[in-house]
């Protein structure tokens, strides 16, 4: 959850801080950016409780960061930069809307508002060397898409790891933490047993 805060404020704010080198108008540029934060939001809220919280983080982590590593190949066509720029705030937007709300079910309620705490200060710490990894961009134009892009990358890979918490008690101990992890894995066996049975 580190990472993935960490590399999601990154990104969002790289590509907010490069809005003027995408190639069309910096205030229609703008004005995508910011219409686009509204569906973002608003489809979250709709989609947690249809996919979980797992399989939306993985795939808008993901896709937001395969929009982004995009961007260097269509770089010289402005409309397709544009584009795909939208594309990757939206769905950096959505899975930072997620990370707030897996990590308050991730863990248990000793440890919840340090755990949240970490992460969130992880986060502004990607925004804060947003600008800095922008700077790298005088030595390459390609330098702070490829580190803020592949960051994303791995952080939704890692992902996989976590457990899915979808219509779960919060666990109140470390134990009862564990064990919503524990029950996920012992779940799955069962059921591949009981389809090997049939």
């Amino acid at each position: 959850m580190i990472l993935a805060w960490f590399s999601l404020d990154l990104s969002i704010f790289c590509l907010y801080f490069n809005i003027g080198n995408l190639g069309l108008s910096i205030f229609m540029t703008q004005l995508l950016f910011g219409a686009i934060e509204i569906p973002a939001y608003l489809l979250c809220m709709w989609l947690l409780e249809v996919f979980g919280r797992k399989k939306l983080l993985i795939t808008t982590t993901l896709t937001g960061g395969l929009c982004c590593i995009l961007v260097l190949a269509v770089q010289g066509y402005p409309i397709a930069v544009t584009t795909l720029a939208v594309a990757a705030r939206f769905f950096l937007l959505g899975a930072y809307t997620i990370c707030h709300v897996y990590v308050q079910e991730l863990f248990p309620t000793s440890v919840r508002q340090p755990a949240t705490s970490l992460a969130s200060v992880s986060g502004k710490l990607g925004a804060l060397l947003a600008p800095l990894l922008n700077i790298l961009s005088m030595y390459h134009w390609s330098i702070p898409t490829t580190v803020f892009s592949s960051l994303t990358l791995i952080s939704g890979a890692l992902c996989f790891l976590l457990p899915e918490t979808r219509r779960k008690e919060l666990p109140e101990s470390t134990d009862k933490a564990e064990n919503n992890r524990n029950v996920t894995s012992t779940k799955t066996e069962n059921l591949k047993q009981q389809s090997t049975k049939l």
